[in-house]
């Protein structure tokens, strides 16, 4: 069995409104308890709050994961360090074009308004973003992701023609 394999995580940098999301949900839920003690009408929201809050957290706490096999990639979302999803799968054969996000050689695809935009980095603009390009499902995907150097040397092995590193 001779078969590439490469993992990596990425931790997302909070958005705003990641951050206002966590803190507005945990201050609210805190304010409707405090008041449930003082006047029973509070509580049952601030029950629910809490449900609420309980299910929402882990969403904004976000890694993705790359998985590369022998010509595969898999990225999943993995929230709160304990639930994963997957959220894209495709083949290295069907990118049409993978490069850095910032490359000219990306400057007809940004412009192009109908393709649909999969973000999985870390929104960190220190670390080095790539976008791959793919058709799927009959229409054109642009994926934006973060590979390490020994990930994208295997891409780069398997469609030499499409990966371009500058």
């Amino acid at each position: 069995m001779n078969e590439l394999y490469f993992e990596q995580l990425v931790k997302k940098t909070p958005s705003a409104t990641d951050k206002l999301k966590r803190y507005g949900l945990i201050v609210l839920t805190v304010l409707f308890v405090l008041a449930g003690l003082g006047n029973p009408i509070f509580l049952l929201p601030g029950v629910i709050l809490i449900g609420v809050t309980y299910f929402l957290l882990p969403s904004t706490d976000l890694e993705f994961e790359y998985i590369y096999v022998d010509g595969d990639i898999d990225i999943d979302a993995v929230m709160g360090k304990a639930k994963r999803k997957r959220k894209k799968s495709f083949s290295v054969k069907e990118i049409e074009l993978m490069a850095p996000a910032k490359s000219h050689r990306m400057d007809y695809y940004n412009n192009d308004m109908k393709m649909q935009v999969l973000d999985y980095s870390s929104n960190n603009p220190e670390n080095h973003c790539f976008c791959a390009v793919i058709h799927q499902d009959g229409a054109a995907q642009k994926i934006l992701f973060e590979p390490n150097q020994e990930m994208l040397d295997a891409i780069r092995m398997r469609a030499p023609g499409k990966v371009f590193l500058d």
